[in-house]
């Protein structure tokens, strides 16, 4: 009995089906990576620019921007006393959003601080404590960081 060949069989159809669904499943957990990863790089330059900003109005205003970072509600506040009064007013500040809770974590060696007018980064008002303060900002499973470093001179870097 002769059998023809014009088409495929089950199994070849069943193995190429396969071949294409585990091709797919590589190509969609990599895409998902890279998804987390550039919302990680986004919220550290993010984070980087603003402190950039508060550091060079510190510096065009000539005095003190406080800066505060949030990482419960992972939120960067920038505080300019225009009218030198020692209150928060409504114009005075701005509220960063630095990613969603379902995107991000935010852990930081650093909460409230302010840029001088020299543009130095002081942690704490007392004793003007100049130093490096890092925070670290990580995709929910830990995956991917980035690390947004403050040093006491002002500088700011972002390190994958």
């Amino acid at each position: 009995m002769r059998r023809s060949k014009a088409g495929f069989s089950l199994l070849e159809i069943m193995i190429a089906i396969f071949v294409m669904a585990t091709i797919g499943a590589m190509a969609l957990g990599s895409y998902g990576r890279s998804v987390q990863r550039a919302k990680v790089e986004r919220s550290a330059s993010r984070l980087s620019h603003q402190l950039k900003s508060a550091r060079a109005e510190a510096i065009s205003l000539n005095r003190d921007v406080r800066v505060s970072l949030s990482t419960s509600g992972r939120t960067l506040t920038i505080w300019t006393d225009n009218n030198r009064d020692k209150t928060q007013d409504s114009d005075e500040f701005e509220v960063v959003s630095l990613g969603e809770a379902t995107e991000i974590r935010l852990t930081s060696t650093w909460t409230e601080a302010w840029f001088s007018p020299l543009g130095e980064f002081v942690a704490t008002r007392q004793s003007r404590t100049l130093g490096s303060k890092q925070t670290t900002i990580s995709s929910l499973n830990g995956s991917d960081s980035a690390i947004v470093t403050i040093r006491g001179g002002g500088s700011i870097q972002v390190a994958p």
